[in-house]
């Protein structure tokens, strides 16, 4: 039995997802995100890999998923950091 390949999962704001998909970047169904393979992971994808400046910022259990993401406000179109559960 082959081994799971680890996954890299991405951090992509919904108006990049057509990019990062022709990119080659993989759908996770079940945690809702984008990601690659470890053996894939490339400067290609390093723009949704994270800043450095905090650590993974997305939460995983069996119950639920908290995620954060910096977006545009629709009302004023400032930078905001969105938190989802």
């Amino acid at each position: 039995m082959e081994a799971a390949m680890e996954r890299i999962y991405l951090y992509v704001p919904p108006e990049e997802y057509a990019e990062v998909k022709a990119s080659g970047a993989c759908w996770d169904d079940y945690s809702k995100r984008w990601y690659v393979d470890q053996d894939r992971a490339s400067a290609t994808w390093s723009r949704w890999m994270g800043d450095g400046e905090e650590g993974e910022f997305g939460i995983e259990s069996e119950e639920a998923f908290v995620a954060a993401a910096k977006t545009s406000c629709s009302n004023c179109g400032e930078e905001i950091k969105r938190v989802c559960v």
